[in-house]
Parts: structure tokens; C-alpha cells; sequence
């Protein structure tokens, strides 16, 4: 700023902030009122826009829900159908013990 062409930016930007201050426009608040009914009015007027809102919230919670449902569903079914409880037959409670039990296995776990 301490040499003549600085100076000189320095005063045009100046000049420019003057401007650009002095054009600020005087805003008033029934032209804010009538600015944001306009906005309103034109999104409330497209009912694509809000049928697809809807449509994709619709999708954020149903596709979870139904998933947890249809998992229900297959969970009690199961249960229903062939209890973990009630083996036929010696070999199937052996083989449900291995699958489900969370304890070691040893070296003759096939003999077992």
C-alpha cells in the first residue's frame, strides 16, 4: 500500500465498495412476506414433487420393517414346524449341539 500503483488499486476498490454499498437495496417486510408465499405457493403447486417426498420416506422405514417382519415370520415358522428342542432321533441332537454350541471342539469332535 506505501507505493503509487497500490495506492491507486487501493482507491478504485474503494470507489467499487462505495458502490456497491450504496446500492443495497431497501427491503421491506411485506416484500419478504410476499417473497416466501411465492416460494410456498409454487412448491405446494407441484404435487410430483410431493407425492415422490412421500413415497420416499414411505421407503425409509418400510423396507426395514418389512424385512424384520418377514424375519419374524420365518423365525416362528421354523420354530413351529421343527422345534431345536425335540431331535428325531440321537444324531440330530448331536448334530444341532455342534452347530449351536459355542464351546471349544477338541481333536475328536467327529468321533463324538
Amino acid at each position: 500500500a506505501g507505493g503509487p500503483e497500490a495506492a491507486a488499486i487501493l482507491a478504485e476498490a474503494g470507489e467499487i465498495d462505495r458502490v456497491v454499498i450504496a446500492g443495497k437495496p431497501e427491503v421491506c417486510a411485506d416484500r419478504v412476506d410476499q417473497a416466501i408465499f411465492g416460494v410456498v405457493s409454487a412448491i405446494a403447486s407441484e404435487p410430483g414433487r410431493t407425492a415422490s417426498r412421500r413415497i420416499r420416506a414411505l421407503r425409509q422405514w418400510l423396507i426395514p420393517a418389512a424385512s424384520f417382519a418377514s424375519a419374524a415370520v420365518v423365525g416362528v415358522s421354523l420354530g413351529l414346524v421343527r422345534p431345536l428342542n425335540m431331535p428325531r432321533n440321537p444324531s440330530e441332537a448331536a448334530a444341532l449341539t455342534m452347530i449351536l454350541d459355542a464351546g471349544s471342539y477338541g481333536p475328536d469332535w467327529v468321533l463324538r
